[in-house]
């Protein structure tokens, strides 16, 4: 699965999004926008204390909310992946910092892709 440089040590590498529509972003050629976002952005997207508190407030939210409604426990791998995907979003977007906005985008690409 997906880990987190932080956790793992291991830095991944994923597809993100282009810009604040996510399914434009799924799109061919949103794919190919997110690809060379990718290649002309190289180095670490640092994730700092307020992204991260919100992170974990979310997590525990959705994975609260995923018991009390009988659906698919929310994992640390979706965490991870949220993670990952907030990392890419915000390099789509020319940031050094991923943002709130960032993560949240992050969260709605990850809604569509999983159909929720």
């Amino acid at each position: 699965g997906i880990r987190d440089v932080a956790v793992t040590g291991v830095q991944t590498c994923t597809l993100s999004m282009v810009n604040n529509n996510p399914t434009e972003s799924l799109s061919m050629p949103g794919i190919s926008k997110l690809y060379q976002a990718l290649l002309q952005s190289p180095g670490s997207i640092a994730l700092g204390k307020e992204v991260l508190e919100e992170a974990q407030q979310d997590f525990m939210t959705r994975r609260q909310e995923a018991r009390r409604l009988g659906y698919k426990v929310v994992e640390e791998d979706d965490f991870h992946r949220w993670l990952t995907l907030t990392r890419l979003q915000a390099r789509s977007e020319g940031h050094e910092h991923a943002t709130i906005e960032d993560w949240k985008n992050a969260l709605r690409v990850d809604d569509l892709m999983k159909g929720v």
